[in-house]
């Protein structure tokens, strides 16, 4: 009966007029919107102390999405802001609420505070619709001092790519105090090389921020190999090469896991620590990791797990691995047949730990930048 009833309605829907069904929707889409704006207006009143006279730090773009790179590299900004500047306001603003609520986020910020954008890899034509965010941000507050935080930065080819890099030059180079920190030599010199700067000394070289964090800890026992691939546009394996990959993992006769960085589902900034260390621990207790994401390849190094990571469409996987390359437990290679030569020498690896001593003195530049005022 419940079937019979299902399909009389899918019937008497399709008799609806197209014209009708659109308005419809896009009247239940608009509801939808207005009730998310009204959420992200009470939380732009709840974080922003309107008094305020003393310089915050604004945060901008971080995420609410599924992708726990893009959560690791806010938890370590977070913490990098509570280590090095304890007292001064943290202001977090993720991207949706950003994109619903800017008018009056606008008004909210005041000429003293530093603005700074959320890490990662999305600036260029790839992931476009935050280009055109960061650029609005850098139009918007013309007088405020803005860092985008370590960052890459990718032009595809073609004449389309081309007029981008053109139009974001033009909105870049016209902001007399944007700082951007390159997470690898290829955006740095890339940005150097297109002026895209008003200042050229204001591009600095600075690891990826997820390198601030350390959560390797003693595991009692690790076993099997875990397996990482990136499913969208950045993906550079076909599916023959991921199932030469499987192939050469099983010669190891260690149990295969499979995991994601990325969830099929939002996380909200109060849930994002519950979900990173679920996400920790998954590869904390394996031998070895095979990953072709970025944030693959950081999260085991920054929880001690050895890793063979494959470089991807931008080159940040190799550029940023040279800035961690002294950890012997982390190897980069450009062919998946490159496997074979590395999984015997890292799965004999034990007791791993991390070690980021050296890549402190970026982040003692990063926070001189931002208390300099």
């Amino acid at each position: 009966m419940e079937q019979f009833a299902a399909k009389i309605f899918r019937v008497a829907k399709s008799l609806i007029p197209p014209v009708i069904r659109q308005k419809i929707h896009s009247k239940r889409i608009s509801k939808k919107a207005e009730i998310i704006r009204r959420i992200y207006k009470k939380r732009t009143h709840t974080l922003f102390d309107i008094s305020a006279t003393q310089m915050r730090i604004v945060l901008l773009m971080s995420p609410e999405h599924g992708n726990l790179g893009d959560h690791a590299i806010a938890k370590a900004e977070m913490r990098f802001f509570r280590d090095y500047m304890p007292g001064i306001q943290v202001v977090e603003i993720s991207y949706g609420h950003y994109l619903y609520d800017r008018s009056e986020i606008r008004k909210h910020i005041t000429k003293k505070d530093v603005l700074v954008t959320n890490g990662g890899g999305y600036l260029g034509t790839l992931w476009f619709h935050n280009e055109e965010m960061v650029r609005d941000i850098i139009e918007s507050f013309p007088n405020n001092k803005i860092i985008i935080l370590p960052q890459t930065i990718y032009f595809e080819d073609g004449d389309d790519a081309k007029e981008q890099l053109a139009t974001t030059k033009a909105i870049y180079s016209n902001h007399k105090r944007l700082i951007f920190c390159a997470r690898e030599k290829l955006s740095y010199n890339l940005i150097k090389s297109n002026c895209l700067l008003a200042n050229a000394d204001n591009c600095y070289l600075t690891p990826d921020i997820v390198t601030y964090l350390c959560e390797s800890k003693d595991t009692v026992f690790r076993s099997g190999l875990l397996l990482c691939f990136r499913e969208d546009k950045e993906c550079v394996l076909s599916d023959e090469q991921k199932a030469k990959i499987i192939a050469y993992a099983k010669i190891s006769e260690e149990t295969i896991y499979y995991t994601s960085t990325v969830l099929n589902m939002p996380v909200s900034i109060s849930d994002r620590d519950f979900a990173l260390e679920s996400k920790f621990a998954e590869f904390r207790k394996v031998k070895l990791v095979i990953t072709d994401r970025l944030h693959g390849m950081l999260f085991a190094a920054i929880t001690g797990t050895p890793c063979i990571a494959i470089n991807n469409k931008s080159g940040k996987v190799k550029g940023c691995y040279e800035l961690i390359q002294h950890l012997n437990y982390i190897k980069v290679i450009d062919n998946p047949d490159e496997i074979m030569e590395q999984l015997a020498k890292l799965l004999r690896l034990v007791d791993c730990e991390y070690d980021n001593s050296n890549l402190l003195h970026y982040f003692d530049t990063l926070a001189g930048l931002i208390k300099e005022i």
